[in-house]
């Protein structure tokens, strides 16, 4: 029987600090400039790792590809010797990329944030993925036309990366799942504290979860809850009605752990805990809608991280 791996003490707290240090920097810039930047990172990393198969499969730099580097990477080929080693050339072809592309990223100081959530993000998980694939199929048997790098691209994000479920389908479930987190953040404060709901979280919560509020009155009653019991019977019934497929099938466990990777998910979770501290702890009547909390906070940010 093997054994099983487990990080050491030290290990661990070495990834506690470079989650912490991610999530700080992911606070330092608003969601829909990070989503945006964060796309056009794996689209070059995709670029690199296409580059680097063909590469290594032919062992030297061809012609095509060279056509490809010099449009996008304009500069790079002259700079650099193309007759070297695939894989020397594919990491300083990275380092381009960083040191170019991504200069003012790095100079602001979110750059080992945009690092850490894309190596987990599946698009990424994909693309390493359908790269091994090519190398070994390529190693053994180079084809006799190889793919432009859309083509390319586009095959990488159907790879069957989980045997549970589609990539498509289960991205799909994470969008929807965080919403419904977000959700879940943005009533819990009223569910918690409030005797009485106001008017504007009533009526979205009758019209989003219908029959949540008749099936737990006690939520709404009697005094605090606890917190944690509040959100876990929430989200819990959110998904019975909402992702009973992912029960059925037995892919639920596996959309959590996505959610919980995913940096949208990270930041709702920190704006929602400043919004409640911000808010008062009176029964407040006037509540801001949730589209408008929602828009908060992808636009909440916190210190600037700079490198030194």
């Amino acid at each position: 029987m093997k054994d099983v791996w487990k990080a050491t003490r030290v290990e661990r707290r070495v990834q506690d600090f470079v989650r912490r240090r991610a999530f700080k920097q992911l606070l330092s810039v608003p969601w829909i400039h990070f989503r945006r930047t964060q796309s056009e990172y794996l689209r070059w990393e995709a670029f690199s790792l296409w580059v680097r198969t063909v590469m290594e499969s032919e062992d030297r730099l061809p012609p095509a590809v060279a056509t490809a580097l010099t449009k996008k990477c304009p500069g790079f080929v002259k700079a650099e010797r193309p007759d070297d080693q695939p894989s020397l050339l594919a990491v300083r072809l990275d380092e381009w990329i960083h040191n170019r592309t991504f200069a003012r990223i790095k100079q602001d100081g979110w750059l080992e944030a945009l690092l850490f959530y894309s190596v987990r993000d599946l698009r990424s998980q994909c693309v390493w993925a359908h790269w091994e694939r090519c190398a070994e199929e390529w190693g053994r048997r180079p084809p006799s036309r190889y793919p432009s790098f859309q083509s390319w691209f586009r095959t990488a994000f159907r790879y069957d990366l989980i045997p549970e479920v589609s990539i498509r389908r289960l991205a799909t479930a994470v969008e929807s799942y965080i919403d419904w987190f977000s959700f879940a953040r943005w009533v819990l404060p009223v569910l918690e504290y409030d005797s009485e709901l106001p008017a504007r979280a009533a009526v979205e919560m009758n019209r989003r979860l219908p029959g949540f509020l008749e099936a737990g009155r006690s939520f709404a009653g009697n005094g605090r809850k606890t917190t944690t019991t509040i959100e876990s019977r929430l989200m819990g019934w959110i998904e019975n009605h909402h992702f009973p497929e992912a029960q059925k099938e037995r892919w639920l466990e596996i959309l959590r752990h996505r959610v919980q990777d995913h940096p949208r998910y990270a930041r709702i979770v920190a704006y929602s805990d400043h919004w409640e501290r911000q808010r008062p702890r009176t029964h407040v009547r006037i509540y801001t809608s949730f589209g408008r909390w929602r828009r908060a906070a992808d636009k909440y940010t916190e210190g600037r991280t700079r490198v030194g």
